[in-house]
């Protein structure tokens, strides 16, 4: 036996490590045992092993195929892959690693799945229950003339200072042209103190309470993990922006068809749709008495 196929122990296994060979190997049919050493991880057999081993174990735990393992390994080449595969497989620490590999692979792959499926049915319940007003809103404001004085144009104090400044500047142009030209007064129009998010004024004689609707677009950035879910991004149209979200309607069927809801209910109909009907067999009391007498007689 060459260096590197001797086992890390050259010693052999103590009684712990044998314990734990052979609480890995998969189980026979003679009477089981009882064996309290708790089964081996898959990393800690494979210490076990030589190097070329562990490269077949390896190789072999890629599609559990043992000739190509072989072939894929490198390690082997007088003898044929199928047969060499064979006798690797017979060793007790090359299959305590195998079915301790296939065993935590196995595993992990459940524990994957059922996450998964938690993931997707609380995915849904996101969708399903997120607060759409969360992502976009529709609000009635006042117009500018709601609560303007005498229900005039109402502005904000930058928007007067803009007006004022355009009203000097026409003033100056037309001293420079005609002195003697009379100048109006500025208009203060409806005043200041113009408030977006005021409520609509119900006498107001421009929008006659109706207000101005206003689209709202709240910052995706600070959704709840709900309708972060609900969200599916935006589309710009001729309109302007479109919010686009999942349906709450599929993502609320999907989750009641997985608690067991919608159970359905099928009824076979006969030529013009009528339900059919059991057909019935009508025996007379001599028939029945014959019928008996037939049935002991088989007794």
């Amino acid at each position: 036996m060459s260096p590197e196929e001797t086992p890390a122990d050259p010693q052999g296994p103590s009684p712990e490590t044998q314990g734990a060979i052979a609480s890995a190997l998969p189980e026979t049919s003679a009477a089981p045992a009882v064996d309290s050493t708790p089964a081996a991880s898959f990393e800690q057999l494979l210490k076990l092993c030589t190097r070329k081993e562990r490269r077949f174990i390896l190789e072999y735990m890629v599609d559990e195929n043992g000739s190509r393992a072989v072939v894929r390994a490198g390690c082997f080449r007088n003898t044929r892959p199928d047969m060499k595969a064979w006798k690797l497989k017979q060793r007790p620490r090359v299959a305590a690693a195998i079915a301790a590999g296939i065993r935590e692979r196995d595993q992990e792959a459940t524990e994957r799945a059922l996450v998964t499926r938690e993931e997707v049915v609380r995915e849904l319940a996101h969708v399903a229950f997120a607060e759409a007003r969360e992502i976009s809103e529709i609000h009635i404001d006042c117009c500018r003339y709601c609560w303007g004085r005498g229900h005039r144009y109402q502005e904000t104090p930058s928007e007067r200072e803009q007006r004022y400044a355009n009203y000097q500047r026409q003033i100056a142009e037309v001293r420079a042209k005609d002195d003697a030209k009379p100048i109006p007064e500025f208009d203060d129009l409806g005043g200041l103190g113009f408030n977006a998010l005021r409520a609509p004024n119900p006498r107001c004689p421009e929008c006659f309470g109706r207000g101005v609707k206003q689209e709202i677009f709240h910052d995706t950035r600070g959704l709840s993990p709900a309708a972060r879910a609900l969200y599916a991004g935006v589309k710009r149209t001729k309109e302007g922006l479109e919010v686009k979200t999942h349906s709450k309607e599929r993502a609320l069927e999907m989750l009641t068809r997985h608690v067991g809801g919608f159970a359905e209910k099928h009824e076979l109909t006969g030529k013009d749709g009528t339900p059919l009907q059991q057909p019935m067999m009508v025996v007379t009391r001599e028939e029945a008495a014959a019928i008996d007498r037939k049935l002991d007689d088989e007794v």
